[in-house]
């Protein structure tokens, strides 16, 4: 009895764990370990930094499908995730609306919207609405700005949910990017919790890309969050056509407090308009 009991409230952690950790983190960011905040991008912007998507005149529709579970190859509390993106920023102000679902919890939902706008000639500025339902609602919103030095450095700067509507989910980071000779990408990410010592909660983390032929992207990463207990590392790949963008990513999260580790697999088709 106190056997079965244990498996019970172990299967329950678990699940929960794996929950919170299949964050609809597209495969781009899952191969960069979630690090990212100073990068340009479009797909990813209703969930790292708003403001990125302003840089872009285009439109693009995103799937992707993702896959967690115990790293160590049991069943028990996989969760399987659909994440649909639509994105234009065409106009003078662009825009996005993100939608995940998931299977371990029915009728689930976290949806997102953004909006961006160029503030000058190099920097730009956006904010993104979150509403999450799974086993609680939650509504909260995170401001971005990015600023483009030049076409090799950018950074990027990223205060989420600052009326603190969810609990330990409230964080300011910045982050960089360089790209050398457009062979090498460097990224960077640093922030913490602003309420409680800094040093607690610090998030940190580094990446690099290295682009293969004209096409192809390969890429890697880690992440340390203190507020979250997590260590994260990722890698992956993306091909890329004039219309078209293919991303396959394998990451893995380490419950520092637990020692609790799960695996995620993403793929995700995007195409570009």
């Amino acid at each position: 009895m106190k056997n079965c009991l244990y498996k019970v409230i172990l299967s329950t952690i678990l699940t929960l764990l794996l929950l919170n950790m299949a964050n609809g983190s597209t495969p781009r960011l899952r191969s960069s370990a979630n690090v990212g905040v100073g990068s340009i991008l479009l797909d990813e912007a209703t969930i790292l930094n708003p403001a990125s998507s302003a840089f872009y005149k285009i439109g693009a529709i995103f799937y992707q499908k993702s896959k967690v579970e115990p790293s160590d190859g049991r069943s028990i509390g996989e969760v399987d995730s659909s994440t649909f993106i639509a994105s234009d920023a065409k106009g003078r102000v662009a825009g996005s609306v993100s939608y995940r679902t998931t299977d371990q919890v029915k009728d689930s939902k976290n949806i997102s919207v953004s909006l961006a706008s160029i503030v000058g000639e190099q920097s730009a500025t956006g904010v993104t609405y979150h509403y999450e339902d799974e086993n609680e609602k939650y509504k909260y919103i995170t401001f971005g700005i990015t600023h483009a030095i030049n076409e090799m450095f950018t950074l990027g700067f990223v205060l989420r949910d600052p009326l603190r509507a969810k609990e330990n989910n409230s964080n300011a980071n910045v982050g960089l990017q360089y790209t050398y000779k457009q062979f090498i990408t460097l990224m960077g990410d640093f922030g913490t919790d602003w309420k409680d010592r800094f040093d607690d909660k610090i998030i940190y983390g580094g990446a690099i890309q290295f682009k293969i032929f004209d096409d192809l992207f390969l890429r890697g990463g880690l992440k340390i969050d203190k507020q979250k207990n997590l260590k994260t590392k990722g890698f992956g790949g993306s091909w890329s056509s004039p219309r078209f963008v293919v991303n396959l990513a394998m990451s893995f999260d380490e419950n520092t407090f637990t020692e609790e580790e799960v695996k995620e697999t993403t793929f995700s088709v995007s195409y570009k308009f």
